[in-house]
């Protein structure tokens, strides 16, 4: 079975994949996998990053750190 999911990653210069929502690290992947299971459409996934900070500028993702200096 192949299952796909989305996350958004800063384009910051965490680029490279250290920050990304949702968060999710090694140990809460093998417990859960409801973001594989039901994963969130585009729309959503922007939606719910926006309430925890996240901002979208000029077509580039920024985490809530990286979004205040924006």
């Amino acid at each position: 079975m192949i299952r796909t999911t989305r996350a958004i990653f800063c384009d910051q210069d965490h680029g490279n994949g250290d920050v990304m929502f949702p968060e999710l690290d090694y140990a809460e992947r093998l417990e859960t996998h409801q973001e594989f299971i039901n994963p969130r459409s585009i729309r959503q996934l922007r939606e719910d990053a926006k309430k925890v900070g996240w901002k979208r500028i000029k077509g580039l993702d920024y985490c809530p750190t990286c979004a205040e200096s924006e």
